[in-house]
């Protein structure tokens, strides 16, 4: 009778539709492009920069006619090559060696051969989260924990024996975290999170090898040296070891949120955090590195309040420390080795507009759905339209303008300028285009496809900065003028022009994208995760 009361519970919690007493609402993170593919993206920038800016520079270098050569500069070409060379090697070698020791350490301890009602469990899970079975093992341990690792062909489940001992006196707690692991796997970040540990490992080897070859190469130019070591590896590792760090905590919340959207509430998840968080001594260590440490209470708040609420700061910190490791290896250099033959500035604008539109794709989108979540009148709305752009661009852009503005010495001052307010642009018509393609309510298409559409104009700065390189076009400002402009006044007419409620019947508010303010009733379900505690 308990079993099948709870199953009634839990399928009751998964509906949509509650009645809006004691009703809190989510932003849905799966219907957007995961933020966690930004890190590992800007991981893999840094990675490749180093290697890149200095053969980039060595290059030119000694493409100039006038330069003559010495001995000790052909060192420099070796840094590149066995940068390339090593790193693919150690990445292979870290990534298949310790998924293949976690099965062979635990490959005599089948789960299912001691604990088959565990087993049996995970099976369910697995049928109801609608993922491929894992193989799972048991290892012979007291603390209440479960592992998953995998590589792109099989999964693999480690559950502790002390957690498969509670399992018929806590069975909410053992189901909650067999579902925060299974849901790494649903998420499919458990081999992205292999190969992130993989690449920081392996350029710290890569760097401290290359290192001490140039230290013994270079023994009569100390300070060139150390300012390579500098640009070239000691900056980067410290970059790529932060956006794993970023990457190991955040993977850990949207496996929470997964477990509280499968789940329909997050009283199991919280109350789970609460009680296996351990006591924690307040050092002046540990209050240094906070941030730097999820622990639950950051976990729980971050559940409770809404994963997207401080998306656009956390990202910009990823980007802007990402965004500094390419400039100092791929635009410092060849300043150091001065190298003129090439057009920084215009390259650096092609790179910022790439590295915006990584931001835009992965943070912006959901923050948009967040600030209109709780949009109570039209009034409101046409304010957040025209401050939330303001407020993102100042995040956004300073830092990038103060880079700009350091390497050029303060000559670039038109192009930073440009860039704030194109930046502001673009960002007042995404997020137009993601109200009107929203709350198009009749569009009946999926939500990750109307997510593709808001993209598509992100793609424009991209390729007329492309086309500017090329030197196919020569007014640069004039022709994104004549793109962003009429595209922003047809968005301004048609937002308020959105078609009728499919429930009621009756015309739609602009500023209503997820509940008809006439009927009550939900929009756009699938952008949102409904709890009812």
């Amino acid at each position: 009778m308990r079993t099948l009361t709870r199953l009634w519970l839990e399928g009751t919690l998964l509906r949509y539709h509650f009645s809006s007493e004691k009703e809190r609402v989510l932003v849905n993170p799966f219907v957007f492009p995961s933020e966690l593919n930004l890190y590992f993206i800007l991981m893999l920038l840094c990675l490749s920069a180093p290697a890149l800016g200095l053969g980039f520079s060595v290059i030119a270098y000694f493409a100039d006619p006038s330069f003559q050569p010495d001995p000790g500069t052909y060192s420099l070409i070796v840094f590149p090559l066995l940068t390339l060379a090593l790193l693919p090697f150690l990445i292979l070698l870290f990534y298949k060696e310790g998924i293949r020791g976690k099965i062979k350490k635990y490959s005599g301890n089948r789960l299912e051969h001691r604990y088959p009602e565990m087993s049996d469990l995970v099976g369910k899970l697995c049928r109801r989260i609608e993922i491929k079975i894992p193989i799972n093992f048991f290892v012979d341990s007291e603390e209440l924990n479960a592992l998953a690792f995998g590589s792109m062909k099989q999964n693999h489940l480690l559950v502790s024996s002390g957690l498969c001992e509670k399992l018929s006196f806590f069975p909410d707690l053992v189901e909650t975290i067999l579902t925060h692991e299974l849901a790494h796997l649903k998420n499919r970040d458990v081999v992205q999170h292999e190969v992130a540990e993989s690449l920081w490992k392996s350029f710290a080897i890569v760097g401290a090898i290359c290192s001490i070859y140039g230290l013994a190469v270079n023994y009569d130019w100390i300070s060139g040296w150390l300012t390579l070591v500098l640009f070239i590896y000691a900056v980067p590792f410290l970059v790529i070891f932060y956006l794993n760090s970023a990457l190991n905590r955040w993977r850990e919340i949207y496996a929470d949120v997964r477990a509280v959207a499968l789940q329909g509430s997050d009283r199991n998840i919280v109350n789970t955090l609460r009680l296996l968080s351990p006591s924690v001594r307040s050092f002046s260590f540990t209050k240094l590195f906070a941030p730097f440490v999820l622990t639950p209470i950051k976990r729980t708040k971050i559940i409770q309040e809404d994963v997207f609420k401080h998306v656009v700061e956390r990202t910009m910190i990823c980007a802007v420390v990402g965004t500094a490791s390419l400039f100092m290896s791929l635009f410092l250099l060849p300043f150091l080795f001065r190298v003129t033959t090439i057009n920084q500035q215009t390259f650096l604008a092609f790179i910022l507009f790439g590295l915006y539109f990584l931001l835009y794709s992965t943070a912006l989108l959901p923050y948009w759905a967040y600030s209109s979540k709780e949009v109570v009148s039209s009034r409101q709305n046409n304010l957040n339209l025209v401050i939330t752009p303001l407020r993102i661009t100042l995040i956004s852009t300073g830092p990038a303008i103060l880079i700009l503005l350091g390497l050029s010495g303060g000559s670039a001052l038109d192009l930073a300028f440009f860039l704030l307010i194109l930046t502001y642009l673009f960002l007042f018509v995404d997020q137009l285009l993601f109200q009107f393609i929203v709350s198009s309510v009749s569009l009946r298409i999926e939500a990750r496809t109307k997510i593709y559409l808001c993209e598509i104009p992100m793609l424009v700065p991209v390729g007329v900065g492309l086309l500017y390189l090329l030197n196919m076009v020569d007014s640069l400002p004039t022709l994104i003028g004549f793109i962003v402009i009429p595209l922003g006044l047809f968005l301004v007419i048609l937002t308020y022009k959105f078609p009728k409620c499919p429930y009621c019947g009756r015309e739609v508010l602009h500023s209503s994208l997820f509940q008809c303010h006439h009927c009550l009733s939900k929009l756009n379900e699938e952008f949102m995760i409904f709890l009812k505690d």
